[in-house]
């Protein structure tokens, strides 16, 4: 795949496997916060523990859709359909792989 600022939640994939960026570091922060700080552009991001989970779920295995899968199988969102939860985690994804923290794995 190509770079990264040409993705777009139209263009992402659900077979897409994602996979972290070796460069990241993840510190436990208070309240159910996360910061992903990315070692080659020096660019941190704060994420809650959905966030942590997305990410966690980025291992070089899942692919999008599984993760999204996953969403809609294991959480129960009482206000959300399936295809907002689809496109939160979409969302979500994208701005992982615009800061750099996941890259779409080569198949």
């Amino acid at each position: 795949m190509g770079a990264s600022q040409f993705i777009t939640t139209n263009t992402l994939e659900s077979h897409y496997i994602l996979s972290k960026n070796n460069k990241i570091q993840i510190r436990d922060e208070s309240d159910n916060k996360f910061l992903l700080y990315n070692m080659s552009n020096y660019e941190p991001l704060v994420i809650n523990s959905v966030g942590k989970t997305i990410f966690d779920l980025c291992d070089g295995e899942n692919s999008i859709g599984e993760i999204i899968e996953f969403f809609n199988t294991t959480y129960e969102y009482p206000n959300k359909a399936g295809i907002e939860i689809q496109k939160s985690v979409e969302e979500f994804l994208l701005l992982l792989l615009l800061k750099n923290l996941v890259e779409i794995k080569n198949k």
